[in-house]
């Protein structure tokens, strides 16, 4: 589709989520997969042992809990036949799914905005007495990036 080659990766090595291939020849298999892999043990909607669990984060046992009672953290039928639809319509399009990127290569982008510490506060477990993914700088960033503006993150106005 855009000159991208679709790699179906390595047989019993690394196997990606492509459409039509020996391991998904389905959109069906595909969603299905990518369904019981977010709810399995080690998932990260697991209510036996979630990635959070065997990762020690990032978010507090309390957090995660709240996540997983969520009713919306479990995909409804609709939402599993509607992917299965979309990707039906990608691999009748372009001959496969994904069409434009390929699923083995990652692609490094970066999003910059300010972070809401007080969510990271809230929420996630703490290491060192510091939420899990707040570095060093995401908490310096108002004192490096704005010096002498007032830094909402510590309550000030």
């Amino acid at each position: 589709p855009a000159k991208t080659a679709t790699c179906t990766g390595l047989a019993g090595v690394f196997e990606p989520v492509v459409v039509p291939s020996p391991r998904f020849p389905t959109a069906a298999d595909a969603i299905r997969h990518v369904k019981e892999a977010r709810y399995a043990r080690g998932g990260p909607l697991s209510t036996e042992v979630s990635s959070n669990d065997v990762a020690h984060g990032p978010y507090t046992p309390a957090a995660m809990r709240e996540v997983l009672e969520n009713p919306k953290a479990h995909i409804p039928d609709w939402v599993e036949a509607a992917a299965i639809q979309t990707v039906e319509y990608i691999v009748a399009k372009h001959g496969c799914c994904p069409a434009y990127v390929s699923p083995v290569r990652a692609k490094y982008s970066v999003q910059v905005h300010h972070v809401d510490v007080e969510y990271y506060r809230r929420y996630q477990a703490h290491l060192d007495g510091h939420p899990y993914a707040m570095t060093p700088q995401i908490a310096a960033h108002f004192a490096t990036w704005h010096p002498g503006e007032a830094d909402p993150t510590r309550g000030e106005q």
